[in-house]
């Protein structure tokens, strides 16, 4: 959610089957999110995100690395997205802690 809000995709369109370039770039980063701060196998990746096969996720990692290596704007994009994800994270972390 904290990727589709920054790049201003929504999660119908996130997990649609879609496929521009915009939403491929945008999915390519949540289900790297997915893979960074979760133990979920690459099956459930996928089903996370509309029902995508496990081969998909591993092609959509491959897509992440390839812009976040040539492309300035999508790894801006992408520094940002996990930015707010810890951000996020460590806001909830102190508030239940302060319960």
């Amino acid at each position: 959610v904290s990727q589709s809000r920054y790049a201003g995709v929504s999660v119908v369109q996130m997990i649609s089957k879609r496929r521009t370039q915009s939403l491929v770039f945008a999915r390519s980063i949540a289900m790297k999110m997915f893979r960074i701060y979760t133990a979920l196998p690459l099956k459930e990746i996928g089903l996370n995100m509309g029902g995508r096969d496990h081969s998909t996720v591993l092609h959509s990692f491959d897509i992440y690395e390839q812009m976040y290596l040539h492309s300035r704007s999508y790894r801006e994009m992408a520094d940002e997205c996990i930015r707010r994800l810890e951000l996020h994270y460590l806001t909830e972390k102190i508030d239940n802690l302060s319960r």
